[in-house]
């Protein structure tokens, strides 16, 4: 598995989704992170250290190259035998429909057992061709077959072994991401807004942990890491981008600037129909509860392209996180939407015990309150001015 890149596997009839990946962690071991959700989406259901993945061989987190090229390829199993329906249903359709598995293989690079099975991959045109060897090298001498997915010719309609269905390929040769037309860092699981924080609270430890994504000036990420509310004050820490693990790409020379976003809060642990929870002040709220106030990026359509994608939006204090998959955020390939806050579905959402729930509030517009007077504002003060 490449480094970062995403497996979905999905069954049809009972609607189980589960997607996983590999990460590096900054003592370059790896963790295995377990998702109930399409294209590892969201926040995980599960992390696996090193310690507990039985299935791990090997693995390399410091390679010379970096992170490696990889194509995607997904199977959509039970099509009718020649994949007509298949072949005209929408990328949607595909994923509701027919159990499917979607899993990025490494490309362009000779792997394997010395000696014994060897493989080399290569993709364009969206065909995925899977060459097997037998020997010490992949050279074509040692070549014994290869296996093709996707594509227009044999790859894309592969016949089960009693003809009568037959399994459907897709693949997409360089999945690409599309980024904010704005300032972010993106992470495994969420897109940040350039300055914008994340506070995240734990009620019984009254442990308060904020941060956020800052740019410096030769366009690097560094991470400023608080122990108040809010980020507030001096950091306890700034963490360079070099020991940045969990960072996955960024941009500080966006042309539109600094990206617009909305704060959504959750508070866990509320009674089922949020109650109490309504009736709290923001103060009592973030003391009684777990807490997390998380910035959204909005009007935006971002995420992996012919895959998972999202656009948020926020308007009368509800942010609306709509799901797409695909290659653009449009009705066509709508999935599904999270909503958070408001004064509708998204102000309270009952736990899986239906005994608790999270009461969720969103500012769409954050905003600054100045001192009516000359000053200078720093990430974590505001100076008078002429003041030493």
């Amino acid at each position: 598995y490449p480094i970062g890149a995403c497996e979905t596997d999905t069954n049809a009839e009972s609607e189980e989704i589960i997607s996983f990946k590999y990460d590096c962690t900054s003592d370059d071991e790896i963790e295995k992170y377990v998702y109930s959700t399409y294209d590892c989406y969201g926040e995980p259901d599960e992390i696996i250290a090193m310690s507990e993945l039985s299935e791990l061989d090997h693995h390399e987190c410091n390679a010379y190259n970096g992170d490696c090229p990889y194509a995607v390829s997904c199977s959509f199993v039970g099509c009718d035998d020649e994949c007509g329906a298949c072949s005209e249903a929408s990328e949607l359709e595909l994923i509701t429909n027919y159990d499917t598995q979607c899993r990025p293989y490494i490309v362009d690079e000779c792997i394997g057992n010395e000696g014994e099975l060897l493989q080399y991959a290569t993709c364009s045109d969206d065909l995925l061709t899977e060459n097997l060897y037998f020997g010490t090298e992949c050279t074509n001498t040692n070549y014994l077959f290869n296996e093709l997915r996707g594509g227009e010719g044999d790859g894309k309609c592969i016949a089960s072994d009693d003809d009568e269905t037959a399994t459907y390929y897709t693949t997409e040769c360089n999945p690409t991401i599309i980024p904010p037309e704005c300032n972010y860092a993106a992470t495994g699981s969420h897109f940040y807004p350039i300055g914008a924080c994340e506070t995240d609270t734990n009620a019984e430890s009254e442990e308060i942990i904020s941060f956020k994504y800052d740019c410096t000036s030769d366009d690097e990420i560094e991470k400023y890491v608080y122990s108040t509310y809010d980020c507030y004050g001096e950091p306890d820490e700034i963490i360079a981008m070099s020991e940045l693990s969990e960072l996955d790409h960024h941009e500080c020379n966006a042309y539109n600037g600094d990206c617009p976003y909305a704060v959504s809060c959750s508070f866990v642990g509320c009674d089922d129909e949020c109650g109490a929870c309504s009736e709290a002040s923001e103060l009592e709220l973030i003391t009684n509860y777990d807490t997390q106030c998380r910035p959204y990026i909005v009007d935006e359509c971002i995420g992996n392209e012919g895959e998972l994608l999202q656009y948020a939006t926020c308007s009368d204090d509800l942010l609306t996180e709509n799901l797409y998959f695909g290659t653009e955020c449009t009705n066509t390939n709508y999935l599904f939407n999270e909503l958070r806050g408001g004064e509708g579905d998204g102000k309270c959402i009952a736990s899986d015990d239906d005994e608790t729930a999270t009461y969720y509030t969103t500012e769409c517009n954050p905003t600054i309150i100045p001192p009516e007077c000359n000053y200078a504002a720093t990430g974590s003060h505001f100076y008078p001015i002429g003041a030493c």
